[in-house]
């Protein structure tokens, strides 16, 4: 009797992605690959060798530009799956696979995790939202935004990461300096609408979770560690928590997952904690960034970005048990610190890194930028230099070796003229 013939599989990648993306292209060999994405991402993109084609479309083309382009392909070869890995065109992506058809990121979820007044105003219909925001365009006056949200709060883009264009706006008078301030700094971003949120108290930390099905699993709560900017100085994995407080922890973020109608994929939820009360910052639909998922393998013993790479090729074999459970085993901590731009310049080289790899503790190094970058002031995720990873005993230990080993980089910068 013959065999039933592999039925073809044609799976189009959007965006950026490139481990994810090899990963789950390595558990179909035999698919046929498209890679779609912005000409300004084309760095970033690292188009996987496999690939039958790869399409940039320019920045600022319209979503109908995306779902023409991936409807040429679709007519002349069926996509079978639109996979993404990366928060900047997943509402592009789920555009696409609504338009032909065909499974990919889910539209309405996609649209609570992409947009943070969706977000906002899908936890608050559930009753989790606690905190005052209102909408911020370019014809909002502070009038209206002080009609719904309090002094001091927080003025950010709706679909803005990496910390890019976050302000604190303290005072009336404030106002309008602050929003051109978000504006400008954000105008790389599709869309320049804002969000006002209340500025909420406490420390920062994150939860990296996988679903399966609608099920979720807390695999790591990450202490973070901010500037006055908002800007990432660095992380703990795990976090260090009394035990009735990541219980607390990990019922909450179900909760927001819940509401957000996440079925399937890894998440990086954001939230404050102040005494045992949780208030969520906002969620992601794909795993951290930072270091943060190496960090979760070396430490917790989970792959990440192999797991959302699994789950998105529909290969999912990853284990359910409680966040207690997850942590029995763990006896190392990790830290990672990130090394900030002093001013405008361009990177000529980086000094230490011999010293640096030999420190106690050391896991790990990555330059964010390169000799040669051209590069600013810290304002962002995006404008940190490099950082560095430590093993530690110890919470307290792990950070203390990172710090050390990171005072051991020096980066090289020819500063620009002003």
């Amino acid at each position: 009797m013959n065999a039933e013939p592999t039925p073809h599989e044609h799976f189009l990648i959007v965006g950026i992605g490139a481990t994810q993306s090899r990963i789950a292209a390595d558990l179909h060999p035999g698919a046929e690959l498209t890679v779609m994405g912005r000409s300004s991402m084309v760095g970033r993109m690292k188009m996987h060798d496999r690939a039958a084609r790869s399409i940039l479309l320019r920045d600022g083309s319209s979503d109908a530009d995306w779902i023409e382009a991936a409807t040429f392909v679709h007519v002349k070869s069926p996509i079978t799956k639109v996979w993404c890995f990366n928060d900047p065109d997943q509402d592009k992506a789920a555009l696409i696979a609504a338009a032909l058809g065909i499974p990919g990121p889910d539209a309405t979820c996609v649209k609570r995790m992409h947009d943070k007044l969706a977000m906002r105003e899908a936890l608050s219909s559930v009753g989790i939202n606690s905190l005052q925001y209102a909408a911020v365009d370019e014809g909002s006056t502070v009038e209206a935004v002080m009609a719904s949200v309090d002094f001091p709060f927080i003025l950010k883009p709706r679909s803005g990461v990496g910390s890019t264009g976050i302000e604190v706006v303290r005072d009336a008078v404030s106002f309008a300096d602050a929003f051109a301030s978000a504006r400008e700094r954000s105008k790389d971003l599709d869309s320049l609408n804002f969000i006002a949120e209340s500025l909420l108290g406490g420390k920062e930390y994150s939860a990296e979770c996988v679903t399966t099905d609608g099920e979720h699993s807390l695999v790591c709560v990450t202490e973070k560690r901010t500037n006055d900017s908002f800007v990432e100085v660095g992380h703990l994995v795990p976090a260090p928590l009394d035990d009735a407080v990541a219980a607390t922890i990990e019922a909450f973020v179900k909760r927001v997952l819940d509401a957000l109608e996440v079925k399937e994929g890894v998440t990086h939820t954001e939230f404050m904690l102040d005494g045992d009360r949780v208030q969520i910052i906002e969620s992601h639909l794909r795993p951290a960034g930072d270091e943060i998922p190496e960090m979760v393998k070396d430490v917790i013993g989970v792959d990440l970005e192999r797991q959302n790479a699994e789950i998105q090729a529909n290969m999912s074999s990853f284990e359910h048990m409680s966040y207690a459970q997850r942590l029995a085993s763990v006896s190392t901590w990790q830290a990672v610190e990130f090394l900030f731009s002093p001013g405008a310049g361009t990177i000529d080289s980086y000094r230490g890194l011999t010293e640096v790899q030999g420190s106690e503790g050391y896991a790990g190094h990555d330059f964010v930028l390169e000799p040669g970058d051209e590069i600013t002031a810290t304002t962002s995720s995006f404008s940190r230099l490099a950082l560095v990873r430590a093993n530690g005993s110890s919470p307290q230990d792990a950070q203390r070796l990172a710090h050390e080993a990171l005072g051991k980089l020096q980066a090289v910068i020819t500063v620009s003229a002003t």
